[in-house]
């Protein structure tokens, strides 16, 4: 009565009436599809020691989370084999997941009972109250084995996807004759590892994918040309001693027309952009503005003391890191390439201030206003260029604005 209750009894049909999970959820590579995997001389070679890997991976990653796929490797003179995928049509794949699980079962029309009691998730929890690996050799009284290597149901077609699970006979497996024939039959399972992801053997990289090759595009085939059709030749009269001979009509000829002149390239005409001075507009600093604001700057260089600076222009500000302390000429260059100039002597011009009250060696293009005393500047084009000249005791400087 306790077995029937908590696992229950097959003869009594109660096979799924148990709180245990009879079926599982398997991955035979043969019932799958691929019969060359495993076995004798297969990829995986039955005849020779080989290791098994098996991963349980939870769905964050993490040892707390929830169980969310199992993955299987086979290890065989060290070469590291992937398991194999299945070829059944609505199954994909090479894992074990509750999707995969419940495909399967749904193509091979049993009964999910896996599913029905959790699937991974719960099988998760009970081996996070742990398990004992429990490794034997073993026959079925029940069904010879069959469920495993032949066809089973054995009253079933071994063309309906499933049913082909290995290359045995059906006659095979019957208990009293395996012990019979093989009474020294043994399997030997040895350097058992548990470790974390990877650890216990060498973990194969992902393998990058082939780039999809472009589908070929059907060559295009030329229009065929219209057939010329012979020009129709004019009615000749009779011959007689009278009839003249027919001259060919003349084709009218175009009236030429009068070659025209060449027509002078004309010369870019320049802006008109100009740089305006206006040195007292502030006694800390020198004005230039760019008229008309509506031009714009592509380049700017400063010349000083026989030496040329390009400023460099940041998207927002023009800038330099020079000292200018002799007389400086600005030569802006125009999107339409002319090229403009200002000329500024800055010791004609030095006020006393502080590191503070500027920035050394800027060329600033307004970036729409500036906060504080100074008005709106986006709309006179203005930029910054701080000049400093370091002197005893403080720091003079001035500034031109363009």
């Amino acid at each position: 009565y306790q077995r029937r209750v908590h696992g229950g009894d097959n003869g009594a049909g109660e096979r799924y009436k148990g709180v245990c999970d009879k079926d599982g959820c398997d991955f035979n590579s043969f019932r799958f599809g691929d019969e060359g995997f495993y076995g004798p001389g297969k990829t995986v070679d039955t005849t020779k020691p080989f290791t098994v890997v098996t991963q349980f991976k939870t769905v964050d990653g993490t040892d707390t989370g929830a169980l969310s796929e199992i993955v299987r490797y086979y290890v065989q003179n060290g070469k590291v084999i992937a398991n194999s995928n299945s070829k059944l049509a609505g199954v994909n794949g090479n894992t074990i997941t509750d999707g995969f699980c419940k495909a399967s079962k749904s193509l091979f029309g049993d009964i999910n009972d896996f599913g029905n009691k959790g699937g991974l998730k719960t099988m998760g929890e009970a081996m996070s109250r742990g398990m004992v690996l429990v490794l034997s050799i073993w026959d079925d009284t029940d069904v010879n084995m069959l469920w495993l290597d032949s066809n089973f149901p054995t009253d079933k077609s071994p063309s309906i996807p499933g049913v082909k699970r290995g290359p045995c006979p059906v006659t095979s497996g019957v208990p009293s004759e395996v012990r019979a024939q093989y009474p020294g039959a043994y399997v030997t399972f040895g350097n058992i590892k548990v470790g974390t992801i990877g650890s216990t053997f060498q973990q194969p990289n992902p393998q990058p994918q082939p780039t999809p090759k472009p589908t070929p595009q059907p060559t295009p085939q030329p229009t065929p040309k219209p057939t010329p059709q012979p020009t129709p030749q004019p009615t000749q009269c009779p011959p007689c001693p009278s009839c003249p001979t027919p001259q060919p009509t003349q084709a009218p000829q175009p009236t030429p027309k009068p070659t025209q002149a060449p027509q002078p390239t004309q010369a870019p005409q320049p802006s008109g952009a100009k740089l305006v001075v206006d040195p007292s507009s502030n006694p800390y600093w020198l004005a230039v503005k760019l008229d008309p604001s509506s031009a714009t700057l592509t380049s700017l260089v400063a010349k000083y003391g026989g030496t040329q600076v390009a400023l460099t222009n940041s998207g927002w500000a023009w800038t330099s890191g020079n000292h200018f302390e002799s007389a400086v000429v600005l030569v802006g260059t125009l999107s339409n390439g002319q090229t403009i100039t200002a000329n500024w002597n800055p010791t004609n011009s030095l006020k006393e201030g502080t590191d503070s009250a500027v920035s050394q060696s800027v060329l600033r293009q307004a970036p729409g206003f500036i906060v504080g005393a100074l008005t709106t500047l986006f709309a006179v084009g203005l930029v910054v260029l701080v000049v400093k000249k370091p002197a005893v005791g403080n720091d003079n400087y001035a500034e031109l604005r363009l």
